[in-house]
């Protein structure tokens, strides 16, 4: 039980949770080269601690909103 609850639970960093290339990527369904694109041209905000590169979830999510567009065919 314990195991389970602390796989799930993500750390924070002043109020900030980050999540890894792998998450971003399940969550995303989008492939790793994908991401790597989408960090190269500055679409997607991240940081890079050393080799590690994390991505800042509220950032994410401001990306996602201001990025967001009406599907074109009405109750879609």
């Amino acid at each position: 039980m314990a195991d389970k609850v602390l796989s799930e639970v993500q750390p924070s960093l002043f109020n900030e949770r980050y999540l890894t290339t792998n998450e971003v990527i399940k969550i995303f369904r989008i492939c790793r080269r994908a991401l790597q694109n989408y960090r190269d041209r500055g679409e997607i905000p991240y940081i890079s601690i050393g080799r590690v590169i994390l991505y800042p979830e509220s950032l994410l999510k401001k990306t996602l909103e201001k990025n967001y567009s009406q599907p074109l065919i009405p109750g879609f």
